[in-house]
């Protein structure tokens, strides 16, 4: 792209989003992404640019999140913003290119990141780095090696299905999940 007279020239005939307001290729006008601003130059031109300021929306494990955003916020400041609307640490919060794409660099701006055109991903982990899906899934193998559950056809032979645990059971079942997920932690960060 060439800057001239305060327009983007592009080098092909493709349409690319940017902050400045550039023309608009007559062929282009109805493909333009929504969310771009539009106006009309004084000699009839179309010309568009991505606001300032803008609403995205993305896909995360935990179902939709849209949060207002500027071209200058660093991704830190987006993992703050997403975690105070969806009340979680910020920490806990990661911004990926996409969906099992890399995590995008807090330092980043959501301009130098191309979120505009990207379809970023929102993925909220667990304060021990884990995502909330391998937390459940140590749980439910620990569940299945470890707990009695009894069955639904069982449950008429109340012999069979023990219901009640002492404080001390309870105790030891908690480190036991406690052992196993930090077994997890270790093997998935090694």
């Amino acid at each position: 792209d060439v800057t001239r007279g305060g327009h983007v020239q592009q080098s092909s005939s493709q349409f690319l989003p940017t902050y400045n307001w550039q023309p608009v290729p007559h062929h282009a006008v109805p493909t333009l992404p929504g969310g771009m601003e539009t106006s009309t130059a004084a000699d009839g031109t179309k010309m568009a640019r991505i606001p300032p300021s803008w609403i995205l929306v993305a896909q995360s494990n935990l179902g939709q999140v849209q949060v207002a955003v500027s071209r200058d916020m660093t991704i830190r400041e987006l993992r703050a913003a997403v975690a105070s609307e969806y009340r979680k640490s910020a920490s806990a919060v990661r911004v990926l290119e996409r969906k099992g794409g890399s995590v995008l660099e807090d330092a980043a701006t959501v301009k130098s990141a191309s979120l505009f055109a990207l379809q970023p991903f929102v993925e909220f982990v667990a304060a021990t780095g884990m995502r909330e899906s391998e937390i459940d899934q140590v749980i439910e193998r620990f569940t299945r090696d470890h707990v009695q559950v009894p069955d639904h056809q069982g449950l008429r032979q109340a012999g069979e299905a023990r219901w009640y645990h002492s404080d001390a059971e309870l105790a030891q079942e908690e480190l036991r999940i406690s052992q196993e997920l930090e077994r997890s932690l270790n093997s998935t960060h090694s």
